[in-house]
């Protein structure tokens, strides 16, 4: 009886809680992370935007410089062309990886993304430092240009081969566990009313590329579906 009586007392008091919890703003959770973005972030940027078009006056002259000196236009495109590069080899290397890692399940996908995530034992400055040594001139590359008789090795630190290179290797494990999140959202099964997809996917076409979505909803279809729809079409 007592027991009973307890649990009694108890059940407005839980009862009253969920209503405080649920009378919260739904915001007050991702406030503080929030706070701290616009703090760190969005205000020291803002800051250095407004010093640009107000230092020493109110002007667009910082900005006119890019496209008149030829030193900041050529260093503008140079780095927009290198980031171009690395995003393209990230995507045609991390994508075949991304999509082992969620496709096959036990030890395979384990073992991908335990070598994934060992990229980030190691520091930033300390691969690009080990890049340093590897590329210089008493590097082993230049080692085997010496051991295979090919002369002096040519210059590949400070060129636009190296920072490629560097960029590609640092950002690499971003791209494939974005991409293997991705992933791990689409159903792989087949659909309903066909076989459509499966064929495709056999062929090399992957199910998982965002910008095919219109298409693989398409494909979704029954097959009924599809054949009225293209009759009107």
């Amino acid at each position: 009886m007592a027991g009973e009586l307890s649990g009694a007392a108890l059940r407005p008091a839980v009862g009253c809680r969920r209503r405080e919890q649920g009378t919260r703003p739904r915001g007050s959770s991702i406030a503080p992370s929030c706070l701290a973005l616009v703090l760190l972030f969005v205000v020291p940027i803002a800051y250095v935007l407004l010093l640009s078009l107000t230092d020493p006056r109110l002007s667009i002259a910082h900005y006119q410089r890019i496209f008149t000196v030829p030193v900041y236009t050529r260093v503008m495109v140079n780095t927009f062309v290198t980031s171009l590069i690395v995003t393209a080899l990230c995507l045609v290397i991390g994508y075949p990886f991304a999509y082992v890692m969620a496709r096959r399940a036990g030890w395979v996908s384990t073992l991908l993304l335990t070598v994934v995530a060992m990229s980030f034992w190691t520091g930033f400055l300390v691969r690009t430092y080990a890049w340093l040594v590897i590329l210089g001139s008493k590097g082993p590359v230049a080692a085997a240009y010496g051991a295979l008789g090919l002369g002096k090795s040519p210059q590949l630190l400070f060129s636009t081969f190296s920072s490629t290179l560097g960029m590609t290797h640092i950002l690499l494990p971003y791209m494939v566990l974005a991409l293997y999140a991705a992933m791990r959202k689409i159903d792989a099964k087949p659909p309903e009313g066909g076989g459509e997809p499966r064929r495709a996917s056999r062929r090399g076409v992957p199910r998982g590329v965002p910008a095919a979505e219109p298409a693989r909803r398409r494909q979704r279809q029954p097959a009924r579906v599809r054949h009225a729809a293209s009759a009107f079409s």
